[in-house]
């Protein structure tokens, strides 16, 4: 979860905004949002997830479905690792009003899980997963977007002004195998990220983008 105090910040006054959840899935509104009366809408291209405001788009191709300046904030969790490419951004910056935030949480692909499922060809990562239990997604990585000077250059290019780029973790990765030897290399890989040299190795990206 978003707990950190920054982030608290700019989401507790949300009162009465209007929101875009991009890749939602079913949730329209995230958890660690806790203000009501947010008029929200989502983009998924699921339509077992559609309503009257989770709209299908094909998030990789197609315009928003939204006038310019329209939005407040814009978010997305663990959805950006699937995109192919950069046209999520540049209609993030789009819809968003002047000074409105774009904040996603995603994988770091530096993270050794990551990086062998970006590196690995898919025949191979997808026996990984299965052999590793419950791990991953079967929606496809591109990790277009998972690297920390990546995401300045490109941010920067749409438009936005990087606020804050955070490396959190851990990431968990225990209750997603029952196998001892992955449990035994995640177990080892947490201690040696907790220090504040190797920081940027911890598997979680959290950013805030501020469009100019």
């Amino acid at each position: 979860e978003v707990t950190d105090q920054f982030y608290q910040k700019i989401l507790k006054n949300l009162k009465g905004t209007k929101l875009l959840n991009i890749g939602c899935g079913k949730y329209l509104i995230p958890r660690f949002i806790k203000s009501k009366n947010i008029k929200a809408f989502g983009l998924d291209i699921d339509e077992a997830v559609l309503s009257k405001r989770i709209l299908k788009t094909d998030i990789n191709k197609d315009p928003f479905p939204f006038a310019d300046n329209e939005f407040d904030f814009v978010v997305s969790l663990w959805s950006v690792e699937h995109f192919s490419n950069f046209n999520f951004l540049i209609e993030s910056q789009r819809v968003l009003k002047k000074d409105g935030y774009f904040i996603f949480v995603t994988p770091n692909v530096l993270y050794p899980i990551m990086l062998a499922n970006k590196i690995l060809p898919y025949s191979w990562s997808d026996y990984l997963r299965k052999k590793l239990g419950k791990w991953g997604s079967n929606d496809p990585a591109f990790y277009r977007f998972n690297n920390y000077h990546i995401i300045k250059r490109e941010a920067r290019k749409a438009g936005f002004i990087i606020e804050r780029i955070d490396f959190a973790g851990p990431a968990n990765a225990l209750n997603y195998s029952e196998n001892p030897f992955f449990q035994k290399v995640c177990s080892t890989w947490e201690r040696i990220i907790n220090n504040p040299v190797l920081f940027w190795l911890k598997p979680i990206l959290i950013v805030s983008l501020r469009k100019d």
